[in-house]
Formats: C-alpha cells, sequence, structure tokens
C-alpha cells in the first residue's frame, strides 16, 4: 500500500501540529517529520509504508545537532499500528517527543 492511503490523515494532523512533512530523500519516497527542540535536539518521526494487511510502523528518533560522543547511542523507539489507528500512533509519536523535550527541561521550536 502507498502513502496515499495516509496522506489524508497525515497532512491534517502536521498542520495541526505546526509540523512540515518531508516526502523525498534520497530519490526515494517517505514520510517524515522532524522536530526541533530549543536546545538542538532533533526527534524524527519515520513513517513507513502500510503493508498488504494494513499494519504499519513510525519510528521515533532522537539526536543531538552535531558529533555524538563516542558510546552514545541513538535513541529510537518503534510504533506498530494499523491504519485504521494511524491518527492514534501519530499522536503516540508526537507525545513520546513532547515527553522528551519536557524531560530535558527543553521547549520546542515552531516552524515558520
Amino acid at each position: 500500500m502507498p502513502y496515499d492511503i495516509l496522506d489524508p490523515m497525515l497532512y491534517p494532523w502536521a498542520k495541526r501540529h505546526g509540523l512540515h512533512i518531508y516526502t523525498e530523500c534520497l530519490d526515494d519516497e517517505v514520510r517524515a517529520i522532524d522536530i526541533m527542540d530549543d536546545q538542538g535536539v532533533s526527534y524524527s518521526v519515520g513513517i513507513g509504508q502500510p503493508n498488504s494487511d494494513g499494519y504499519l510502523q513510525l519510528w521515533v528518533t532522537e539526536r543531538s545537532i552535531g558529533e555524538r560522543p563516542p558510546g552514545q547511542k541513538v535513541k529510537r523507539q518503534t510504533i506498530q499500528a494499523t491504519v485504521s489507528k494511524f491518527e492514534e500512533a501519530l499522536e503516540s509519536a508526537y507525545s513520546l517527543v513532547s515527553s522528551r523535550i519536557l524531560d530535558r527541561e527543553h521547549t520546542r521550536t515552531t516552524s515558520n
């Protein structure tokens, strides 16, 4: 299943949260969202295409700007969902990012 089935849910959701959706990476079609906090920590939400059974995965990744210290791993969490629960999965991913930002006592930067 292509992203076409997700886009009618994804774009209004992203607009409500003031987020930009990336649709291409290295000539591949993708759906990804970057969220930055005020201290330069970047959080990405990657969205996989649904499989033929209607299941998909979202990946929430946290990374700092610049070089990572040796041994520091990128924090990544996977959320699995069905197409019918896609918006709930997006909210879960956004809540996870928001809580990580708050845990660091940072604030989210907004897109223009």
